[in-house]
């Protein structure tokens, strides 16, 4: 079990004007949400991606120094690294 969130993963928000009311899809299914409804993600959602990223970058960095140590050419790989990380 753990440290499992009971949000939905997806929320939609959009303003009807109809009824002059903010609404919010939350059971997931973009079918029934209109187009100029904007996705929001959920702050806990973004602690578990922005970890998932982080673990990715270092799996790229040590791919990419062991690539060079057999002579691969990385250019396109430490570029993309780079613009992960930040890096302009």
């Amino acid at each position: 079990m753990g440290n499992e969130s009971k949000t939905p993963e997806h929320i939609w928000a959009w303003w009807d004007n109809d009824y002059d009311v903010g609404m919010v899809n939350t059971h997931g299914d973009k079918r029934y949400t209109p187009t100029e409804a904007r996705e929001y993600v959920l702050a806990d959602r973004i602690e578990e991606l922005e970890a998932k990223l982080e673990e990715a970058v270092k799996v790229a960095e040590n791919s990419i120094k062991w690539l060079r140590l057999y002579g691969a050419d990385v250019h396109r790989e430490a570029t993309t690294l780079a613009e992960l990380k930040g890096a302009k």
